[in-house]
């Protein structure tokens, strides 16, 4: 249940000073809690005025936890709206400590057309390598497959493949290259599943078709008895 804030003056006051507040310590903390205090209106207003603050907040220490907690919230146009500030961004805070927690709540929110287009811009040869030498990028990368699918999941896994060869002295370009054998290791087996399944369907089916057949054909041959 959302109430109004006990007073108007405080509201106002989160309104013109959101990023201050936010970027710090106790104020990340404070403006999460007001946020979900606030009625539908207040909310509104002040998750437009944050997300219109994300690039600056991203970076931040404590403000990436606010646009965090956004995300979180569970209203799809509010997440893609963050996406929206990421996209042209995606590279530079990919590779940055707290801006990265942020892409990969992005990663995880998005609909299905933001998510294709986060997962495109990485799949860019000059993205795809940068954030392969970086240590918090390729959490990013590690998340992103997780949820990229088909082609999706192709154009990454082809381009990140290309460029392992660079990280194979390196800890997290193991924990890539696991990602993508387990990744492989599970759309065969699902692949296997669903081949066993449709030939087993078939093989049911041919049973099924050869009975009745059989059927038939003893139902229509004469009673040799009752000829003699």
């Amino acid at each position: 249940r959302r109430h109004t804030f006990a007073s108007p003056h405080l509201y106002d006051e989160l309104m013109a000073g959101c990023e201050e507040v936010s970027t710090s310590r106790q104020g990340c903390l404070a403006m999460q809690r007001a946020v979900e205090a606030a009625s539908e209106n207040q909310q509104a207003l002040l998750v437009a005025e944050l997300i219109s603050r994300t690039p600056q907040m991203v970076r931040d220490p404590f403000g990436n936890y606010v646009i965090q907690f956004v995300l979180d919230m569970g209203c799809q146009e509010t997440c893609d709206a963050i996406v929206e500030h990421c996209l042209p961004n995606l590279a530079d805070w990919a590779c940055d400590k707290f801006a990265s927690n942020v892409v990969e709540k992005c990663l995880r929110n998005a609909g299905p057309e933001r998510l294709s287009e986060m997962l495109s811009e990485m799949s860019e040869e000059y993205v795809l390598q940068r954030m392969l030498q970086d240590s918090y990028a390729n959490y990013v990368l590690q998340t992103a497959l997780d949820h990229a699918k088909g082609q999706q999941f192709r154009l990454i896994a082809e381009a990140s493949q290309k460029h392992l060869h660079m990280l194979a002295n390196s800890p997290y370009g193991k924990r890539l290259q696991n990602r993508l054998q387990i990744k492989d290791v599970k759309r065969s087996s699902t692949s296997k599943k669903k081949n066993a399944s449709f030939s087993s369907s078939r093989s049911v089916a041919s049973s099924r078709s050869n009975s009745s057949g059989s059927l038939a054909a003893d139902a229509a041959a004469p009673d040799v008895a009752q000829v003699s």
